[in-house]
């Protein structure tokens, strides 16, 4: 066998051996795992929070209408069914304020929550409905329960650290528990008709207003795709809308934040004042101007034809017309020596029958063009350069 042959055979085993040994690696380091697709409708859901509450009460044979804004929605077209607003209550305008407690007085029940402390004392901006219950909310975090242990816990302390913070609600006499976190209530006059507390304080209540209820959560997002699968979240959606026993019920799903102005308004106020005080005193004081404006010099570089200008004017002046016109007349020479050289040599008679015969001007201008007679007057001035100039431009 020759030794090329043997080199050959050689590099094929080299081969085959790395190659086992790449399998080997592979299959000792990676594992198989499900594959998640996405379903037609994960694009709607990143879209609309509350997608998965729709497709439940679907199921449930609710008509459900879902739908972007407050502004968008004709109140009137749920008769006297169930409205879920994702938009907070600082949100919501005094006249719709107004529109959804008409509403409810006449059947209806709105469930929405809230996104920030509220005392009515404190606040610059109102918020109508709080206002009308005489409720204030207060920030408390649930999250701050007795047990913890950190990443040693057992399966039965983490179950024990997720029901700690979870908020008993007994509705429809049916007993859930839920993850209303962040917020509190402080009911003033206690008119609520049900409430649901932890040992922090109220998470959620209902009021009866009329022939309809009205039902505020310290967290309206547990109704949210990513939220209503959890603890009894689901269950709860399905017993408050029952609360009224109607086929119609609306979905808000877009979170409406009020303007930038509202906001600095209510936030920084005073800051707002000043600076608009501010503003107008330095436009009125930047408006007066004491004494006359200061005429800068121009210091930028002139162009020959200026300088040209300036000369011009400078001997005009001094009564040295005849050296302007002197001047004029060397420079016409000149251009006649350059472009006719043959009429150098004619005398003064001569050559000024050559330019009229060329120029189509008549003796006695040409005559009047080169004479210095009358050069203290302007317009006889002004006359000889203006047939020097002429002449010039015929040749």
């Amino acid at each position: 066998m020759s030794n090329q042959r043997q080199n050959f055979y050689i590099i094929i085993l080299v081969a085959v051996l790395i190659m086992a040994w790449l399998t080997h690696w592979w299959f000792n380091h990676y594992t198989y795992g499900p594959h998640w697709k996405n379903q037609a409708w994960s694009f709607q859901a990143v879209h609309n929070p509350l997608l998965a509450a729709e497709r439940l009460l679907t199921e449930f044979n609710y008509n459900v209408n879902s739908i972007r804004q407050l502004r968008e929605l004709d109140i009137t077209t749920l008769d006297s069914g169930t409205l879920v607003l994702s938009t907070p209550t600082f949100s919501i305008s005094k006249t719709q304020a107004e529109q959804l407690l008409d509403w409810v007085h006449l059947g209806g029940h709105v469930i929405l929550g809230v996104k920030r402390s509220y005392n009515p004392n404190e606040d610059n901006t109102p918020n109508y409905l709080l206002d009308f219950f005489s409720l204030t909310v207060k920030r408390r975090d649930s999250y701050g329960f007795d047990l913890y242990c950190g990443l040693d816990c057992t399966q039965e302390e983490q179950e024990q650290q997720a029901f700690n913070k979870t908020t008993p609600i007994h509705l429809q006499q049916q007993q859930f528990v839920a993850d209303l976190c962040c917020f509190i209530f402080k009911d003033e006059y206690q008119h609520a008709t049900w409430i649901a507390e932890d040992k922090h304080g109220i998470r959620a209540l209902q009021y009866q207003y009329g022939q309809g209820y009205f039902t505020l959560l310290s967290d309206i997002s547990i109704f949210n795709n990513r939220y209503i699968g959890q603890y009894d979240h689901a269950a709860i959606l399905q017993a408050l809308v029952q609360q009224k026993n109607h086929p119609k019920v609306g979905l808000q799903y877009l979170t409406e934040m009020p303007s930038l102005l509202t906001i600095l308004w209510d936030k920084a106020y005073l800051f707002i004042i000043s600076f608009s005080i501010a503003l107008v005193l330095w436009l009125l004081w930047s408006n007066y101007r004491f004494g006359p404006i200061i005429q800068t010099m121009d210091n930028r570089q002139k162009n020959l034809l200026q300088h040209i200008e300036a000369s011009g004017r400078f001997l005009w002046q001094k009564n040295q017309a005849e050296v302007l016109h002197q001047a004029s007349c060397d420079e016409l020479l000149k251009y006649i020596e350059h472009y006719h050289p043959a009429w150098q040599y004619l005398n003064s008679t001569e050559l000024y029958q050559k330019l009229a015969q060329h120029t189509q001007l008549s003796i006695t201008d040409i005559n009047q063009a080169f004479t210095k007679d009358n050069l203290s007057q302007e317009l006889a001035f002004f006359r000889k350069i203006q047939l020097l100039q002429l002449i010039r431009n015929r040749l």
